[in-house]
Protein backbone atom coordinates (compact mmCIF):
# COMPACT_ATOMS: atom_id res chain seq x y z
CA UNK A 1 0.00 0.00 0.00
CA UNK A 2 1.40 3.62 -0.96
CA UNK A 3 4.42 1.67 -2.55
CA UNK A 4 3.87 2.94 -6.13
CA UNK A 5 3.60 6.01 -7.87
CA UNK A 6 0.12 7.66 -7.49
CA UNK A 7 -1.38 9.45 -10.62
CA UNK A 8 -3.69 12.27 -10.59
CA UNK A 9 -6.24 12.20 -13.37
CA UNK A 10 -8.17 14.49 -15.14
CA UNK A 11 -8.74 18.28 -14.22
CA UNK A 12 -7.11 17.10 -10.45
CA UNK A 13 -3.49 17.25 -12.18
CA UNK A 14 -3.72 20.98 -13.36
CA UNK A 15 -5.58 21.70 -9.32
CA UNK A 16 -3.12 19.87 -8.27
CA UNK A 17 0.04 21.88 -10.02
CA UNK A 18 -1.73 25.00 -8.74
CA UNK A 19 -1.73 24.28 -5.53
CA UNK A 20 1.84 23.61 -5.75
CA UNK A 21 2.92 26.86 -7.77
CA UNK A 22 4.48 29.90 -5.64
CA UNK A 23 1.46 32.06 -3.89
CA UNK A 24 3.81 35.11 -4.85
CA UNK A 25 6.15 34.14 -7.64
CA UNK A 26 7.49 37.60 -8.82
CA UNK A 27 9.18 37.83 -5.34
CA UNK A 28 12.93 38.83 -4.94
CA UNK A 29 13.06 36.81 -1.54
CA UNK A 30 11.93 33.44 -1.50
CA UNK A 31 9.07 32.29 -3.03
CA UNK A 32 5.79 31.04 -0.55
CA UNK A 33 4.43 27.80 -1.20
CA UNK A 34 1.02 26.35 0.43
CA UNK A 35 2.40 22.98 -0.70
CA UNK A 36 5.70 22.33 -1.96
CA UNK A 37 5.05 18.63 -3.50
CA UNK A 38 2.48 16.60 -4.56
CA UNK A 39 2.43 14.04 -2.06
CA UNK A 40 1.93 17.64 0.58
CA UNK A 41 -1.88 17.45 -1.28
CA UNK A 42 -2.50 13.93 -1.17
CA UNK A 43 -2.04 14.43 2.20
CA UNK A 44 -4.01 17.08 3.24
CA UNK A 45 -6.78 16.82 0.87
CA UNK A 46 -7.44 12.91 2.01
CA UNK A 47 -8.01 14.65 5.63
CA UNK A 48 -9.74 17.73 4.74
CA UNK A 49 -11.68 15.69 2.22
CA UNK A 50 -12.72 13.51 5.14
CA UNK A 51 -13.48 16.31 7.52
CA UNK A 52 -16.05 17.75 4.60
CA UNK A 53 -16.96 14.88 3.78
CA UNK A 54 -16.45 15.28 0.20
CA UNK A 55 -16.15 12.41 -1.98
CA UNK A 56 -15.69 12.37 -5.57
CA UNK A 57 -16.19 9.68 -7.75
CA UNK A 58 -16.12 10.72 -11.30
CA UNK A 59 -13.09 12.28 -12.36
CA UNK A 60 -13.82 14.45 -15.75
CA UNK A 61 -11.73 14.24 -18.64
CA UNK A 62 -10.00 17.43 -18.83
CA UNK A 63 -6.55 15.94 -19.42
CA UNK A 64 -3.39 18.65 -19.96
CA UNK A 65 -0.58 16.18 -21.55
CA UNK A 66 1.94 18.86 -20.86
CA UNK A 67 1.48 18.61 -17.41
CA UNK A 68 2.93 15.95 -15.10
CA UNK A 69 0.26 14.48 -11.96
CA UNK A 70 2.28 11.63 -10.87
CA UNK A 71 4.24 11.31 -7.81
CA UNK A 72 6.92 9.30 -7.89
CA UNK A 73 7.21 5.56 -6.36
CA UNK A 74 9.98 6.30 -4.29
CA UNK A 75 7.92 9.82 -2.82
CA UNK A 76 5.19 7.22 -2.18
CA UNK A 77 7.97 5.38 -0.46
CA UNK A 78 9.15 7.50 1.87
CA UNK A 79 5.71 9.63 3.12
CA UNK A 80 3.76 5.52 2.89
CA UNK A 81 4.58 5.73 7.04
CA UNK A 82 2.28 8.93 6.93
CA UNK A 83 -0.44 8.08 3.98
CA UNK A 84 -0.70 4.30 5.43
CA UNK A 85 -1.64 6.46 9.17
CA UNK A 86 -3.96 8.83 7.20
CA UNK A 87 -5.64 6.33 5.63
CA UNK A 88 -5.84 4.07 8.60
CA UNK A 89 -7.64 7.37 10.31
CA UNK A 90 -10.27 7.30 8.09
CA UNK A 91 -11.07 3.74 7.94
CA UNK A 92 -11.43 3.66 11.12
CA UNK A 93 -13.52 6.72 11.12
CA UNK A 94 -15.59 5.84 8.31
CA UNK A 95 -19.38 5.21 8.66
CA UNK A 96 -20.08 4.36 5.12
CA UNK A 97 -18.05 1.11 5.64
CA UNK A 98 -20.43 -2.20 4.80
CA UNK A 99 -20.09 -3.80 8.38
CA UNK A 100 -18.72 -7.72 7.69
CA UNK A 101 -21.01 -9.82 9.69
CA UNK A 102 -19.11 -11.79 12.28
CA UNK A 103 -21.05 -14.96 13.42
CA UNK A 104 -22.30 -14.82 17.04
CA UNK A 105 -21.51 -11.33 17.33
CA UNK A 106 -23.35 -8.33 17.89
CA UNK A 107 -23.56 -5.85 14.83
CA UNK A 108 -21.77 -3.54 16.73
CA UNK A 109 -19.26 -5.56 17.69
CA UNK A 110 -19.19 -6.92 14.14
CA UNK A 111 -19.19 -3.30 12.60
CA UNK A 112 -16.06 -2.74 15.20
CA UNK A 113 -14.29 -5.78 14.39
CA UNK A 114 -14.34 -5.21 10.47
CA UNK A 115 -13.33 -1.50 10.74
CA UNK A 116 -10.07 -3.13 12.74
CA UNK A 117 -9.92 -5.93 9.68
CA UNK A 118 -10.32 -3.32 7.02
CA UNK A 119 -8.29 -0.97 8.63
CA UNK A 120 -5.38 -3.36 9.69
CA UNK A 121 -5.49 -6.67 8.29
CA UNK A 122 -6.75 -6.21 4.65
CA UNK A 123 -4.70 -2.97 4.20
CA UNK A 124 -1.89 -4.88 2.27
CA UNK A 125 -4.18 -7.11 0.50
CA UNK A 126 -4.81 -4.88 -2.48
CA UNK A 127 -7.69 -7.44 -3.98
CA UNK A 128 -9.65 -6.85 -0.66
CA UNK A 129 -8.37 -3.44 -0.34
CA UNK A 130 -9.43 -1.95 -3.77
CA UNK A 131 -13.14 -0.40 -2.58
CA UNK A 132 -11.35 0.98 0.42
CA UNK A 133 -8.67 2.69 -1.52
CA UNK A 134 -11.09 4.11 -3.80
CA UNK A 135 -13.16 5.58 -1.09
CA UNK A 136 -9.49 6.91 0.49
CA UNK A 137 -8.92 8.55 -3.43
CA UNK A 138 -12.70 9.52 -3.47
CA UNK A 139 -11.96 11.95 -0.48
CA UNK A 140 -8.70 12.87 -1.52
CA UNK A 141 -10.65 14.32 -4.84
CA UNK A 142 -12.89 15.83 -2.41
CA UNK A 143 -10.52 17.61 -0.52
CA UNK A 144 -8.50 18.31 -3.62
CA UNK A 145 -11.88 20.08 -4.92
CA UNK A 146 -11.96 22.12 -1.55
CA UNK A 147 -8.51 22.94 -1.11
CA UNK A 148 -8.41 24.59 -4.94
CA UNK A 149 -11.54 26.52 -4.09
CA UNK A 150 -10.42 27.94 -1.31
CA UNK A 151 -6.68 28.47 -2.16
CA UNK A 152 -7.39 29.94 -5.79
CA UNK A 153 -7.92 33.52 -5.00
CA UNK A 154 -5.15 33.82 -2.77
CA UNK A 155 -2.75 36.53 -4.11
CA UNK A 156 -0.26 36.88 -0.94
CA UNK A 157 1.51 34.89 1.78
CA UNK A 158 -1.40 36.63 4.36
CA UNK A 159 -4.27 35.86 2.20
CA UNK A 160 -2.40 31.72 2.25
CA UNK A 161 -2.57 32.41 5.86
CA UNK A 162 -5.94 33.12 6.12
CA UNK A 163 -7.56 30.54 4.32
CA UNK A 164 -5.43 28.12 6.20
CA UNK A 165 -7.05 29.44 9.26
CA UNK A 166 -10.48 29.79 8.55
CA UNK A 167 -9.94 26.15 7.24
CA UNK A 168 -8.33 24.37 10.49
CA UNK A 169 -11.58 26.86 12.27
CA UNK A 170 -13.83 24.72 10.08
CA UNK A 171 -12.55 21.87 10.79
CA UNK A 172 -12.28 21.92 14.48
CA UNK A 173 -15.65 23.13 14.21
CA UNK A 174 -17.11 20.18 12.37
CA UNK A 175 -14.82 17.73 14.81
CA UNK A 176 -16.44 18.98 17.63
CA UNK A 177 -19.89 19.19 16.43
CA UNK A 178 -19.44 14.89 15.72
CA UNK A 179 -18.45 14.06 19.50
Amino acid sequence: MFDSAYRFKGSYKSKVKKLCDPVEPGRSIAPFYIFNRMVDVLECAAIVGFCYNKRVTEIDNEDDENISGEINAKTMINESSRLQFIYRLIMMNEDVLEPIIYEEMSLEDSTIKSKVDVTFRFDLDPVRNKDYMDLFNSYVMGGIDILFDKFSEVKTREDAVEVMNELMENSRKIINSEQ
